[in-house]
């Protein structure tokens, strides 16, 4: 496929979608040919094909190669080519407009998470995009707005390039794996190998959460499970959860779900009945 670029109607300020695609396309690139470092004023999310390219932000640079997703905030200093020593790099690419897009960006590249490593099938959700922009469906712009909160998505769930937070994600499974134990933030922060201020730093920009609320999250949520899936009885699964006392179990449970475990799976069965 030749370079291609396709545009959409333009977005409405009151726009009741979070996301809007302004364009979309595919390049080739090869290393005769100049940088882009135009400024628009909008984010792009570019799926490199074939290749490698180099993309600057900033002081950091990556050679994204194939099934790489990058993403590049266009407004601020950037430069992408094709990497000098690649026959050519071609990609997918779509720019897009929304909600607090901005903050994600700044958490996102926080992270380091601004590159990530793809499927296939990102391959056919770019596709999709593309023909959405190309088209004059009425619900394309939900549908468009679908498909960039799947984008996003991949970024969120790639793992961090730093090694603090590369740790703290493996600490994470650790504990959702292992949650009977007697974990506290200070055995957790002595896990990471952090110190207590910096693990609660760190923690909450990994993870949107002090690290005792999501601790207390991961515990209720897997309540939930087993009082939903087996029959264990709801004392054992209190101990499994890491709340040895029943009591302590009953009430953390319920702030959280607004029933108590038993009214909890009770009223689960019931739906499944039905």
């Amino acid at each position: 496929m030749p370079n291609t670029i396709a545009y959409n109607s333009p977005l409405s300020r009151d726009m009741p979608f979070p996301y809007g695609v302004l364009a979309a396309g595919q390049s080739r690139f090869t290393p005769q040919d100049p940088a882009v470092t135009a400024r628009f004023k909008e984010h792009t999310v570019i799926l490199t094909l074939d290749g490698v390219g180099e993309v600057t932000v900033g002081d950091q640079v990556n050679r994204p190669g194939p099934l790489t997703l990058s993403w590049v905030n266009t407004s601020a200093e950037y430069r992408h080519a094709c990497a000098p020593d690649s026959d050519a790099w071609t990609y997918l690419w779509f720019s897009f407009a929304g909600h607090a897009l901005g903050q994600l960006y700044d958490k996102l590249a926080r992270r380091g998470q601004l590159h990530a490593a793809v499927g296939p099938d990102t391959i056919d959700t770019f596709k999709a995009v593309l023909r959405g922009v190309s088209s004059s469906h009425p619900g394309r712009h939900s549908q468009l707005s679908a498909l960039v909160a799947q984008v996003i998505a991949r970024f969120e769930n790639s793992p961090s390039q730093r090694a603090s937070q590369s740790t703290l994600h493996h600490l994470a499974i650790a504990i959702s794996e292992n949650l009977a134990e007697p974990w506290d933030t200070q055995t957790m922060a002595a896990q990471a190998g952090l110190s207590l201020s910096r693990f609660h730093a760190v923690f909450r920009e990994a993870f949107d959460l002090p690290p005792a609320t999501w601790l207390r999250e991961q515990r209720i949520n897997a309540a939930k499970r087993m009082l939903t899936e087996t029959a264990l009885p709801v004392t054992r699964i209190g101990e499994l959860c890491g709340y040895p006392d029943p009591h302590h179990f009953s009430r953390e449970f319920a702030k959280n779900a607004l029933l108590p475990p038993s009214r909890f799976r009770a009223q689960m069965r019931s739906r499944v009945a039905r």
